[in-house]
């Protein structure tokens, strides 16, 4: 047996479905306005600058910025830094607070799967940087 149930018919399925109109609460994007990667300045410098204002009342990033408060213009730069090797990443992460095996794994930023982490933290513990958990699964935390 393979498979019982029948194949979508996309076209039949399409049809079937009801149509909304879209209607979009931002206003559309100026496709002249510069793209700037969040860190960096842009090499024109301030942005909002009324040259940079179309004949419509502004590029759509203008109007943004007008109305979430372009005068509040308060930037934190954090730098971040990202660990070299996964022991550096575990320890980052048990610097925050005890953390279990799964919690670590859960991490979207996780640099390796299950059993190189578990790999990963018995040589932790053999080395003496961090301390089991008392009962499985419970959380590891930094020897002091």
């Amino acid at each position: 047996m393979i498979c019982r149930v029948p194949h979508l018919d996309e076209t039949a399925a399409a049809a079937a479905a009801p149509r909304v109109p879209v209607r979009w609460n931002v206003p559309e994007i100026d496709p002249a306005t510069p793209i700037v990667v969040p860190g960096r300045t842009p090499t024109s410098g301030n942005t909002t600058t009324p040259a940079s204002t179309s004949s419509n009342g502004g590029s759509a990033v203008d109007r943004l910025r007008a109305a979430f408060g372009a005068g509040r213009r308060t930037t934190t730069v954090v730098e971040q830094v990202t660990p070299v090797t996964p022991a550096e990443w575990v320890l980052a992460c048990l610097r925050r607070g005890p953390a279990s095996a799964q919690a670590l794994l859960d991490r979207p930023d996780c640099p390796v799967n299950q059993s190189q982490l578990y790999n990963l933290l018995t040589r932790l513990k053999d080395r003496g940087a961090v301390t089991p958990p008392d009962q499985r699964g419970g959380p590891f935390t930094i020897t002091n």
